[in-house]
């Protein structure tokens, strides 16, 4: 049979909220980075079988600064369209400063570029009404927007209804007020990602109910008129995976995990937040949010991911070719199109080039050369030390997605340790607070530098002193973690020599949405990077030879 399988998820490991956009030059695909920067994931694609990370869209502080920033937070569901009246493309955003205790703090901005690959504009403050804005492009050249209204009264519907409201598409300033068009089931929980589309006649909103765990959902409705009122579609939700796309009233609960819908006869679970495409040969596509629990710990130590699905419309409404709800696990398309491209980028990197690769974040503060230098030593990734991991403003972590179940981590580190508040090395974290940190560090205790490994469960930091090992202070170390799901194994090597164990076999599930279970850094991702910390006056380099990932799948 000719044609080619592609393989679900297209983007594993964190890739969460996927927003997509057929364009001349193909598909792109912007996903959710919450407190890493740069912010804003660009995929792009030619043939939905080769993609590549072109960029990430906020690059700069003027456009994103998450110092000062709460756990889970950060940018959220970014959405990306085009303009043909204005010629122009447009990201809006969500900066969600705080989610605590229940007002969720938050500001969405719009910016602008001629073309998906950029020059992009600094930002236009849009509202702080609510998460999740999407813009829709008329055929009469109007623009709206669309977000959650959250409400935080409990007097009232918690959480929320959609609301619509005019935007300037040349100013990028809001007209009018805004007005209500969609209020959901309430005993699904958030409705959120509102997205309107329009095809012969009917504008559809899509948006995502059940919350992101596992009774998640993409829904649809339809109205002749954008405000409404809207119907729903007649068969439930166009996606999910939960064992019950129609749970009873009294199924319901605050929970945004859900664990009771999981459906044990799918590979992706917690399916939802959608996004319709329409490519150049008439097909239409879905993009959605999905993850692979590890089982029997029922943990999503990749985090949230993205897939894609066909559909085709039938009766004026979205279904899945493959007929009901359910994602499936592969997708066909008609083309034989060879695979060449890696989306996991594996492999060695020296840092010899002029600048980090794409897949290459910092939590939080934005990437500066006063502290993030491939110049400073060229050939070496130079890193100073600041605040601790924990810190909201200044910590010093440099990191990429972990993207498979078992991998083998190295980097080749030199630090110079003569404080104990000096440490460096290999980390392994789901947001600030929940990690495995293998480090280089001074030890009053032995009088001399050591390794030792630091675990911070849900903010609450055990420094294992059993695992203390003195080393060489001028010595080279070449710092290794090997992660066999659920397990995870630290070691390291001297100035190139024999690998040592260091510390015992460890679970590595807790880095999980599961194990945060809705708190500090749930919604954060899976990274490993390198970290250094200079508690005494922030004025300690690192210097780091190469990072190694390489995937070790069964």
């Amino acid at each position: 049979m000719s044609g080619t399988t592609i393989q679900n998820p297209i983007f594993p490991g964190f890739n969460a909220d996927p927003s997509a956009l057929w364009t001349e030059n193909g598909c792109y695909v912007a996903t959710s980075t919450f407190n890493w920067t740069p912010g804003v994931s660009l995929y792009h694609s030619k043939d939905f079988v080769n993609w590549e990370l072109k960029s990430n869209i906020l690059d700069r502080v003027s456009q994103v600064d998450l110092r000062g920033n709460g756990e889970s937070a950060g940018i959220w569901a970014p959405h990306i369209s085009y303009n043909p009246g204005t010629g122009l493309y447009y990201l809006v955003y969500t900066d969600v400063k705080s989610l605590m205790p229940s007002f969720f703090d938050l500001n969405n901005y719009v910016i602008t570029a001629p073309d998906m690959e950029g020059p992009w504009s600094d930002p236009v403050y849009l509202n702080s009404s609510g998460f999740d804005p999407a813009l829709f492009h008329d055929e009469d050249g109007r623009s709206w927007l669309t977000n959650l209204s959250w409400e935080f009264e409990k007097r009232f519907d918690h959480p929320g209804f959609i609301i619509l409201e005019e935007m300037d598409g040349n100013s990028c300033e809001l007209k009018g007020n805004p007005v209500e068009i969609y209020r959901g089931n309430r005993k699904f929980g958030c409705l959120e990602g509102p997205q309107i589309i329009k095809r012969e006649g009917y504008y559809y909103l899509i948006a995502a109910e059940g919350g992101t765990g596992y009774g998640h959902a993409v829904i649809v409705s339809r109205s002749l008129n954008m405000a409404g009122p809207y119907e729903e579609a007649p068969n439930g939700p166009l996606i999910t995976s939960r064992q019950n796309p129609h749970p009873a009233a009294d199924d319901y609960d605050m929970d945004f995990l859900k664990p009771q819908f999981y459906n044990p006869g799918l590979r992706l679970q917690k399916a939802g937040h959608g996004s319709i495409i329409e490519d150049d040969k008439g097909r239409s596509w879905l993009f959605h949010l999905c993850a692979r629990p590890l089982m029997p710990q029922m943990r999503c130590v990749l985090n949230r991911e993205t897939a894609m699905q066909q559909i085709v419309w039938t009766d004026g409404w979205p279904v899945l070719v493959s007929g009901g709800c359910y994602p499936e696990d592969e997708v066909r398309i008609e083309e034989t199109v060879e695979k060449t491209m890696d989306i996991t980028c594996q492999g060695v990197q020296e840092f010899k080039e002029d600048a980090l690769g794409t897949h290459w974040y910092s939590l939080k503060a934005p990437l500066q050369e006063d502290w993030c230098s491939l110049k400073k030593s060229p050939g070496v990734l130079s890193i100073r030390g600041r605040n601790s991991i924990y810190s909201a403003h200044d910590a010093s972590v440099i990191a990429r997605r972990i993207q498979h179940f078992n991998f083998t981590v190295e980097t080749e580190m030199d630090l110079d340790c003569r404080n104990f508040r000096h440490m460096g090395g290999l980390l392994l974290l789901t947001g600030s607070r929940t990690f495995y940190y293998l480090r280089k560090y001074y030890s009053r205790p032995l009088g001399q530098t050591a390794l030792g490994i630091l675990v911070s469960r849900n903010g609450a930091p055990d420094e294992l002193v059993e695992t203390e090992c003195p080393v060489d202070n001028d010595a080279v170390l070449t710092l290794i973690c090997r992660v066999n799901q659920p397990t995870l194994q630290f070691s390291f090597r001297e100035n190139g020599g024999e690998e040592k164990r260091i510390g015992s076999i460890m679970d590595a599930t807790l880095l999980s949405d599961e194990y945060t279970n809705n708190g500090p850094g749930a919604f954060d991702g899976s990274f490993c990077g390198m970290t250094v910390q200079d508690l005494d006056r922030h004025a300690n380099w690192a210097e780091f030879k190469s990072f190694s990932y390489r995937a070790d799948e069964k």
